[in-house]
């Protein structure tokens, strides 16, 4: 209980730099929306972060779509 609670803290913590990260570098598309645009990518990101942790110990071929998800992250923002 308290590894997932730790490592659902990690995931989300994560899951908040990688976002702004790429909201700071790329900008916002819409600025009106910039609140909802940030946490649709923050959830997007933590889900599948758990998703893909949960699947596999070996991060391999994980990593791939990993990068793909926040590659079309950039790209929405």
């Amino acid at each position: 209980m308290i590894w997932r609670t730790i490592e659902f803290t990690a995931s989300l913590v994560e899951s908040l730099l990688i976002t702004d990260f790429i909201t700071e570098y790329n900008g916002y598309k819409h600025p009106k929306y910039k609140h909802i645009t940030f946490s649709v990518i923050s959830v997007l990101l933590l889900v599948s972060t758990l998703i893909l942790n949960s699947l596999s110990e070996f991060e391999g071929f994980m990593g791939i779509i990993y990068i793909v998800i926040l590659f079309i992250c950039s790209i929405i923002g």
